[in-house]
């Protein structure tokens, strides 16, 4: 049976506590223009890449190349910046993001593009815009919201990379843990 995969970084439990106290400073910014719904902390994540359905063989070859790419680098270094509503290059906001800065990060990235296009698997959107999505509301054009640029300031090391199963509800997405490759090879 195919399934809805995409891999990431997920974060550190006490990175996440910073950010949940983070995004409830923010919350008078757009208190009464907007009502997000904050997405379970369990769910915080940088998408590394976005697959979509996949067969049981297309997703051990994601794996493969999951292992490849993670075996190459040690634990990438990866700062958190700011809280803004998202996305940023669009004319209407629907998300509330935090911004996330890493060289370490872009390049693990392009080695796994490569890796996954030596194995012919196909991302259904290859730009990177490095993120983690916090909150989701109601489309809104950016001029009717008020800026938002809180300043978080927080940095962690990525211990792995991980493929993840994506169920969609009624009440949102609730990822799985499907496979947990570790930076620097450890498995």
């Amino acid at each position: 049976m195919d399934k809805r995969v995409f891999a990431g970084i997920n974060l550190p439990l006490e990175t996440k506590a910073k950010i949940e106290a983070a995004l409830f400073e923010a919350e008078p910014l757009w208190k009464g223009i907007i009502s997000p719904r904050i997405l379970d902390r369990e769910n915080w994540h940088i998408t590394m890449g976005f697959f979509g359905k996949k067969s049981e063989a297309e997703i051990e070859l994601i794996k493969e190349a999951i292992e490849e790419t993670a075996s190459a680098f040690p634990l990438p270094e990866i700062k958190l910046k700011r809280i803004v509503f998202g996305p940023t290059k669009a004319r209407e906001a629907r998300m509330i993001w935090l911004e996330v800065e890493s060289k370490d990060l872009k390049n693990v990235k392009e080695s796994f593009d490569r890796n996954l296009e030596k194995r012919g698997v196909i991302l259904e959107n290859k730009k990177f815009s490095p993120h983690i999505t916090l909150a989701r509301f109601e489309p809104i054009d950016f001029d009717h919201l008020p800026p938002l640029k809180k300043e978080v300031d927080l940095d962690f090391r990525a211990k792995s990379l991980d493929l993840m199963e994506s169920v969609l509800s009624s009440k949102g997405s609730t990822y799985t843990l499907i496979s947990e490759i570790d930076f620097g090879g450890v498995k």
